[in-house]
């Protein structure tokens, strides 16, 4: 016997006794109907009532900022730039709420999960700036970055 089927046979077991303290318990399995199905890639999903709220402030004034949330976080010491940016493409591809674009269909805004989103990292080199000038293009390029608006239909909306 393989070291894979007693791994099989164990889980089955396992499986076997979790269904049997449930009934215990008076806990049902669930039927056909109530198992939760996978959806598809790139289904046309409706909307959170947030996500509506959103959308449907983007279509009262679309390209405003109004609602966009922003914060700053000063990292000290060398930065390994493309690790930086591997890890939020990474903490992107995990979450599809980071990867969700808002688009219409028969009229009805839908959510549309991209199966897949990079983003890139933009990097400035202020190191030419005195200390001084440095934090006042910091502090401009940041409130620059957090007045831009989204477009929801094509995303990234991070």
């Amino acid at each position: 016997m393989s070291d894979d089927f007693s791994e099989v046979k164990l889980e089955a077991d396992r499986l076997e006794l979790l269904d049997y303290m449930l009934e215990e318990e008076g806990i049902e399995k669930a039927s056909e109907s109530q198992k939760i199905v996978r959806r598809l890639p790139r289904a046309e999903l409706p909307l959170s009532f947030a996500q509506q709220r959103l959308w449907f402030l983007d279509q009262l004034a679309p390209g405003s900022a109004a609602y966009n949330l922003s914060g700053r976080l000063r990292l000290e010491g060398q930065l390994d730039a493309s690790s930086l940016e591997a890890s939020l493409n990474e903490i992107v591809r995990r979450h599809e709420a980071l990867r969700t674009i808002f688009s219409t269909h028969d009229g009805e805004p839908v959510q549309i999960i991209l199966s897949e989103l990079r983003l890139a990292l933009p990097l400035i080199d202020l190191s030419h700036l005195p200390a001084a000038e440095r934090e006042t293009a910091i502090r401009q390029l940041c409130e620059e970055e957090a007045s831009q608006s989204f477009d929801l239909s094509t995303g990234p909306l991070v």
